[in-house]
């Protein structure tokens, strides 16, 4: 009876996701949408610069859903932000509850959304990546009088799984790094005549 969807790790790994973020999955679901900008866990607020972990659904309010990970609780209680965020190679899958929840994922008016990791298994895999983005190869901003704004924009990873002892114990480990320096073009104010002369206090 529980109204939900699973997004496999397929669908996790090949579907486009700005920033690695998975929860930009969650936020195209049916009877999902994205929280408002000003949401305490949409990123862009000075306690929780974070990506976005902001799902609306069903109407609720974007702090009302219950995180988990792996079954177990994975919210964040001082601003109900999402606690762990595993990067996105260390997903095995991930179910949106939008509705008749079972009795062990109760506790929320919002949604259930249950992070599934992986294991490790009896051949040996991982992955190495690296997003970059720099200001040597974008445009110059047309309100950039004086040059082009500073972009340093590096997102960076491994993961590794495999056998400890065959076919009994296995493991798997992950890191994501993000590093980003970027200069800002200010358009509040505009010069005044005064401003932009030379003054000559002789």
């Amino acid at each position: 009876s529980v109204l939900g969807t699973v997004v496999t790790e397929r669908e996790v790994e090949d579907l486009p996701l700005d920033g690695r973020n998975f929860m930009e999955l969650a936020q195209i679901l049916a009877g999902t949408n994205e929280g408002p900008p000003n949401a305490l866990n949409s990123g862009t607020r000075p306690d929780d610069r974070r990506l976005t972990s902001s799902v609306s659904v069903n109407g609720q309010d974007e702090n009302a859903n219950n995180q988990l990970i792996d079954g177990l609780d994975n919210n964040e209680r001082i601003i109900g932000a999402i606690g762990v965020r595993p990067d996105i190679d260390a997903i095995q899958e991930f179910q949106v509850q939008r509705n008749l929840f079972t009795a062990e994922v109760g506790r929320t008016a919002g949604a259930v959304i249950n992070i599934v990791t992986k294991g490790g298994t009896n051949t040996f895999h991982g992955s190495l990546y690296e997003f970059f983005r720099n200001d040597v190869l974008d445009a110059t901003n047309y309100f950039d009088t004086f040059g082009k704004s500073e972009l340093r924009q590096n997102q960076y990873g491994a993961s590794i799984g495999g056998p400890l002892r065959h076919n009994k114990l296995f493991f798997f480990a992950d890191y994501e790094g993000y590093r980003q320096v970027q200069g800002s073009t200010s358009l509040t104010t505009v010069p005044s005549c005064f401003e932009q002369e030379p003054q000559n206090l002789g």
